[in-house]
């Protein structure tokens, strides 16, 4: 008789950590160019295990993005700056259990680091196509209030080689379903993807087709990882043609209904979308 497998159930995205050269300039940009709500600068010796880093956080409703400066030498935060520069380092899920998530991504073979102190379990990034995965319980959504503009993570899009592969890997590691394996030559792409809780967010893999996809360029000067990161404000194109009049670099069309992108100079090295509520939603692809 079959066993059944016991579901890491994916919660919610807790922290995106967007590695900087610098976390005060970084701060500054947010907060000031942007109109983020960001935290104080404080140096943490927990964001990731062996790694010393100096960190502000950006508020993302109940959840946020945590800039980090490498402050030691050697750790894993100032090797990817040095590879590939600015961007996003790594995604912390919230999950049920830590312990069982580790030992659900251990019996797939990936290598992984437990850290009691944080609760976290963290996939490295030769396991999960160049993310620093983390698996954390976390704080209860209610513990943080919602301020500034975004409202809450919408979706990530992580740009992979091989769509199967990289989908076959993920299922065993994280004992959840994949949905939508989607073949879309019009768009220049073969996804999938993996809801967070209710599915109001979630994270695709995205294997490019065509030669001019966006993707694929992306892949050919960054190597596998995060491509994107979609946010939900109150009003995407109103706050694009704010932030354009201020000096933002805004990709796409502001004074139209398509989608609308921040440009990685002004966010430190990550696309990031400006979705409005009701918006881009799974299961509407």
């Amino acid at each position: 008789m079959g066993t059944t497998r016991k579901e890491t159930p994916l919660l919610r995205l807790d922290h995106v950590i967007l590695a900087v050269a610098s976390v005060e300039d970084a701060a500054k940009a947010w907060r000031d160019a942007i109109g983020a709500t960001v935290g104080e600068v404080a140096t943490s010796e927990a964001l990731y295990p062996g790694a010393s880093t100096r960190t502000a956080s950006v508020r993302v409703g109940s959840s946020r993005i945590v800039l980090c400066e490498p402050a030691g030498d050697g750790d894993a935060v100032r090797e990817f700056l040095r590879r590939r520069g600015p961007g996003v380092f790594g995604l912390a899920i919230n999950v049920a259990d830590y312990r069982a998530a580790a030992s659900q991504a251990r019996s797939a073979g990936a290598v992984v680091l437990e850290d009691e102190a944080t609760r976290t379990a963290w996939i490295g990034p030769g396991d999960a196509n160049g993310v620093h995965l983390g698996l954390c319980e976390g704080l209860d959504p209610g513990a943080r209030e919602s301020a500034g503009p975004f409202e809450a993570f919408n979706y990530v899009v992580v740009a992979v080689r091989s769509r199967d592969e990289a989908a076959s890997s993920w299922v065993k590691m994280l004992g959840a379903e994949g949905k939508k394996y989607l073949d879309l030559p019009d768009e220049g792409m073969r996804r999938m993807h993996f809801d967070l809780g209710d599915g109001s967010c979630w994270i695709a893999l995205v294997e490019p087709l065509g030669d001019n996809s966006y993707q694929r360029k992306f892949l050919a000067t960054h190597s596998e990882g995060v491509f994107e990161i979609a946010i939900q404000v109150p009003d995407g194109h109103g706050l694009a043609r704010a932030l354009r009049d201020h000096g933002v670099t805004i990709i796409g069309g502001v004074d139209g209904d398509g989608q609308v992108f921040l440009h990685p100079r002004a966010t430190h090295g990550l696309l990031l979308e400006l979705t409005t509520r009701g918006t881009h939603r799974a299961e509407d692809d």
